[in-house]
């Protein structure tokens, strides 16, 4: 008999002994206890298989180590991640892999290191290559698994396979990269297109500016002298009718000059709003007024208010919703029936804005034809009647409005006439036309402060035609003495000479501009406090400049007014008490 059978019929003889000493509960009772730490052992064999076959089907890679760091198990994810053949050759060696990049072994050997030491759950987002070297990145959560006293026995690397995520990450910093490339050449391309535009604007305004000066210098003299002669007495009848077609016509191509110009001006951006409170019904008296003289000609009845029953406000420019409306005065007079009628009514819509509505009893305008009545120069056929215009207004007051925050539209119906519309925002705390038609003989400003010592004007221009025109106004005038300079210097060496009361100062000469001439009058001491008047060419004029000194008293604009003209000598020569 062998050694193991005695030994086992020895322990056989022993339990024997041991049950028969035992009552029948207590042998129950182990039997039951035997029994359960059979289920449990069974269920735990159970649970083991249920995690390896969730470790083994599940798309995360796991990995167990050692504290030496030696691979002791792989989850079937990342055997199959990496195309490794046979996982068992790896168990019980070195973790990381040999064939990974040295990059990623030392930041997981530290890692490791930290979890092994400190317990401590750590990540990492590295990247490794498999056995046939291609690129893989893996996000790694590494956790210590402690034994029954806590301390760190094995550690558990848990990865996730963010290959693509890394590679859409790149993708999309490369796309990223180029589209900053292509914003930076596109951005440069739009500095130097705006650089050329501004130049441009720039060239344009230099162009307005010259041409302002070049048409409007002729027209003084014609308008000027033209003034002159009509308060001429000495002329017959045959004589004043001449003259007065003179003036007709060059007021005429007065407006037509200033339209053209202020076209030009708003669509160069050169155009400036001056925004504030504007009554409605002062600033359409102020227009019916204006056009009073020109219904009664045309035989046109017009309201003699702006029929606004209670006060109201708009938010405008006062001065370029006065042109607008003008314009629409003017087109529903000149182009009504005779013995037609204007209407003026307002109210207000459910935007907040306010309605004006100029309503005129004209032949009206087809329906296909309306929209071409804002185009420039588009008078429908007009042109070829008795009316005279410009075409240019509608397409002004448009842009006017629409820098304004506005609207202007038109309901016509053939042979009943046309209402056209403004839009105009409401007035919210917080938020032209010559008028002169002719001229007041120049005798009435004769007798001006006669009991005074005459008053001494210096006038430095350049343009003879121009000098020649206030030297004719002002000779019927003995309350005046005119000396007079074609060139700069000149004219500050007179300044110092004569100091006159009044200094009327052209802003384009030769050499030295009005401004740089100005800034030296200012400067000196004989002349620092005499008053100096601009006259000029230029429409831009008055808007100052942030380099000068100093700046003029008053701006007047060729082609001169004679009794506007008068009226500013007065107000600076014989300033009222």
């Amino acid at each position: 008999m062998s050694a193991v059978s005695r030994e086992e019929k020895e322990i056989s003889s022993k339990l024997k002994g041991i049950l028969n000493k035992l009552s029948t509960d207590e042998i129950e009772l182990i039997r039951e206890v035997l029994n359960s730490n059979k289920r449990i052992e069974e269920q735990l064999k159970h649970a083991e298989k249920i995690s390896r076959a969730w470790l083994e089907s599940s798309p995360i890679c796991s990995k167990i180590v050692d504290l030496d760091f030696n691979l002791q198990y792989m989850s079937y994810a990342g055997v199959k991640s990496l195309n490794i053949k046979n996982i068992e050759e790896f168990y019980g060696k070195p973790y990381p892999f040999y064939f990974y990049p040295e990059s990623f072994q030392k930041v997981m050997t530290d890692n490791l290191t930290k979890v092994r030491d400190t317990g401590d759950i750590t990540t990492q987002v590295a990247a490794v290559v498999d056995l046939d070297g291609n690129e893989l990145w893996f996000h790694s959560t590494l956790t210590p698994i402690r034994d029954d006293k806590g301390r760190v026995s094995y550690i558990i690397i848990i990865s996730i396979d963010v290959t693509e995520q890394k590679l859409a990450e790149q993708e999309l910093t490369v796309y990223r990269e180029h589209l900053e490339t292509l914003v930076d050449a596109r951005t440069s391309e739009l500095s130097i297109a705006r650089d050329k535009a501004e130049h441009a604007n720039e060239a344009k305004s230099e162009f307005l500016n010259s041409m302002s000066h070049e048409l409007r210098t002729p027209l003084n003299s014609i308008l000027g002298f033209s003034q002159l002669l009509e308060s001429d007495t000495n002329l017959i009848s045959s004589q004043v009718e001449e003259v007065s077609e003179i003036r007709h016509a060059g007021k005429h191509l007065l407006e037509l000059v200033n339209e053209t110009l202020d076209l030009a001006r708003i669509e160069s951006g050169n155009f400036n709003l001056k925004f504030k409170e504007v009554n409605l019904q002062e600033v359409l008296n102020e227009c019916l007024a204006l056009v009073a003289p020109i219904a009664q000609d045309f035989e046109i009845e017009i309201p003699t208010s702006g029929n606004c029953i209670e006060p109201v406000s708009v938010y405008a420019d006062h001065m370029r919703l006065k042109q607008v409306i003008l314009n629409l005065l003017t087109n529903g007079i000149k182009y009504n029936r005779t013995g037609g009628r204007i209407t003026i009514q307002w109210s207000r819509l459910i935007t907040g804005k306010i309605r004006l509505s100029i309503t005129d009893t004209g032949k009206g305008i087809a329906s296909d034809r309306i929209t071409d009545i804002f185009e420039p120069f588009n008078r429908l056929n007009e042109e070829n009647n008795e009316v005279e215009g410009t075409g240019i207004g509608l397409t002004i007051s448009k842009k006017i409005m629409l820098a304004m925050s506005g609207a202007i539209n038109v309901e016509s119906e053939e042979g009943k006439g046309s209402t056209f519309y403004l839009d105009l925002v409401q007035y919210k705390a917080g938020l032209g036309l010559e008028g002169q038609t002719g001229i007041e003989n120049v005798d009435s400003h004769c007798g001006k402060k006669q009991e005074d010592a005459p008053r001494t004007i210096l006038y430095i221009e350049d343009d003879r035609s121009s000098l020649y025109l206030v030297e004719a106004i002002l000779k019927q005038m003995p309350n005046y003495n005119l000396i007079s300079a074609i060139r700069p210097e000149q004219g500050l060496e007179l300044a110092c000479q004569y100091v006159p009361d009044l200094i009327l100062l052209d802003i384009n000469l030769p050499g030295m501009n009005g401004y740089q001439v100005l800034d030296k009058l200012s400067a000196l001491k004989e002349t620092k406090d005499i008053p100096v008047i601009a006259i000029t060419a230029n429409l831009l004029a008055g808007n100052g400049r942030p380099e000068s000194k100093s700046d003029f008293k008053d701006y007047l604009i060729k082609p001169i007014d004679v009794n506007s003209f008068l009226n500013t000598l007065e107000q600076w020569v014989w300033p009222s008490d």
